[in-house]
Order: structure tokens, then C-alpha cells, then sequence
């Protein structure tokens, strides 16, 4: 009988192992189950995560692109005023060739003739009146000495302001 005792303990630890392994089965099965599902809510948290930067991408690209196109418009608009100016200053050019330089000098008081401001021209010497903006081309025969000489210094003066 000895030999069957050892059979029943060999049996009785073989069962206490047996259960011990069981239950570690057991324990790495839940754990493993955990496991599962923390990789499962990590992968749906993953593809959140790429869908939001996928949105912010897309986002970022509409902005990327709205600058861009603002700034071929304002790009446009600042080509086009340049020609405007650029045909401005062809049309000044074309009239100064046609007429003259003219210099705007300033307003003056001129004794009982009124407010005037000078203007020196290829053609002549005109003045503007500054209470009616009229327009007034002064033929040197037809006025006074006095008058002639005080213009002449006068433009003589400030085209010398206007040279420093």
C-alpha cells in the first residue's frame, strides 16, 4: 500500500498544483481580457485622435488657402493701382510736354488785387483767384508797372523757395 499512498499524495499534490494552475489560468485570462479591451479603447482613441487631425489639417489648409488667395488679390489690386499711377504719371508727362511745368507756388495777398496763387507756365503767368477759383491769364501789356514788377519779384522769390 505504500505505493498506492504515494499515488494518492503524488494525485493530491498533482490536484493542488492543478487547481493552482487553474486559478493562474484563470487570473491571466481576465487579465488578458483587460488587456483587450485597453488595446481596443486605445485603438478607438487612436482613430479619434487621427480624425480630429485629419479636421485640423483640413482646417489649416482652407486658412493656408484663404491667405493665399487674399493675398493674390491684394497682390492684384496693388498691380493694378501700380499701372493706374504709371498711366497718371504718363498723363502728367504727355501734359507737361503739351503745356508746360506747372509749379504751384502758393497763396499770397497781393495789395487790392485779393488773395491769388501763383502759377508759373511755359505759356505765360496765370492766377487763380481764391475767393471764386476762377482762372485769370495776366497778359503783361495790359497791367501796371507796378504790378508787373511786384509778380516778377514774386515768382523770381519763390522759385528760389522752391529750388532749396
Amino acid at each position: 500500500m505504500t505505493t498506492l499512498e504515494e499515488a494518492r499524495a503524488d494525485a493530491s499534490e498533482l490536484r493542488k498544483d492543478l487547481g493552482e494552475k487553474e486559478s493562474l489560468v484563470e487570473s491571466l485570462k481576465k487579465e488578458l481580457t483587460a488587456l483587450k479591451k485597453v488595446k481596443a479603447e486605445g485603438e478607438v482613441m487612436v482613430r479619434d485622435l487621427e480624425r480630429k487631425i485629419g479636421v485640423l489639417e483640413t482646417k489649416e489648409n482652407e486658412e493656408r488657402n484663404k491667405r493665399i488667395r487674399f493675398e493674390e488679390e491684394m497682390r492684384d489690386k496693388v498691380d493694378e493701382k501700380e499701372k493706374e499711377i504709371n498711366g497718371f504719371k504718363q498723363k502728367l508727362v504727355e501734359l507737361e510736354k503739351d503745356f508746360g511745368v506747372l509749379y504751384t507756388i502758393r497763396m499770397l495777398k497781393i495789395g487790392d488785387v485779393g488773395d491769388f496763387c501763383l502759377a508759373k507756365m511755359s505759356l505765360g503767368l496765370q492766377v487763380i483767384c481764391a475767393q471764386n477759383h476762377t482762372w485769370e491769364t495776366l497778359d503783361w501789356k495790359n497791367h501796371s508797372l507796378r504790378i508787373q514788377n511786384l509778380m516778377h519779384s514774386l515768382i523770381l522769390a519763390l522759385l528760389d523757395l522752391m529750388d532749396t
